[in-house]
């Protein structure tokens, strides 16, 4: 069975492994859907408060859309850590929603992005074709741009090792019309397979 037949299947299944690095305000409640949609899910955020209120089945974001919905502990398939190589290991697909905040002089700091990339390259086997895909909000290229000099400087082959996609999180926080489950999402994917296989994927 060839690497995207495998992948579907995995996905219909439910036996797919989601990665979600950011555990704020977008990420904690997709770290959420995808659990709910039965899908195994590990979480990482590098701030320890962060973990271990979510540990705790407490919401660190703020947001009260979340109060309720963060799985209790020992909840199954739900796992939570501040270590990408922990993390990332056990994954299909990893996600990374970290934040992009405006520096000084009014540019995205892209340092979170660049930062969380290379955490989670840095863990992939060779050889595993994880899917790492692009959630932050910034500007098209960022994510080839940023993050194909790592891969290369780590010794690692897109569409062998790794690929990488970008899907824009658009939801508004607070607002219940356009949640994280009711926005439709975009996925940008030089590999057409890889992007088909990820339609499938957020379509759960």
């Amino acid at each position: 069975m060839d690497w995207c037949s495998t992948f579907l299947t995995k996905v219909k299944s439910g036996k797919l492994t989601v990665g979600v690095i950011g555990l704020g305000y977008v990420g904690l409640p997709t770290a959420i859907g995808f659990n709910d949609a039965g899908f195994n899910v590990w979480g990482v955020d590098v701030s320890q408060r962060t973990v271990d209120m979510i540990n705790a089945g407490e919401n660190p974001t703020g947001d009260p859309d979340v109060d309720n919905i963060v799985p209790a502990p020992g909840t199954e398939r739900w796992n939570i850590t501040t270590s990408s190589a922990e993390a990332v290991p056990h994954c299909d697909v990893v996600l990374v929603t970290v934040p992009t905040p405006i520096t000084h002089d009014l540019k995205p700091d892209l340092s979170y992005v660049a930062g969380a990339g290379r955490d989670v390259f840095q863990a992939i086997a060779k050889g595993s074709r994880t899917i790492v895909v692009l959630e932050s909000t910034v500007y098209p290229g960022v994510t080839a741009q940023t993050w194909q000099p790592i891969i290369e400087e780590l010794g690692l082959t897109i569409g062998e090792d790794l690929e990488i996609a970008y899907c824009p999180e658009r939801f508004n926080p607070g607002d219940p019309a356009h949640g994280v489950r009711q926005v439709a999402r975009v996925i940008g994917c030089s590999n057409p397979e890889v992007g088909a296989a990820l339609v499938s994927l957020y379509q759960r």
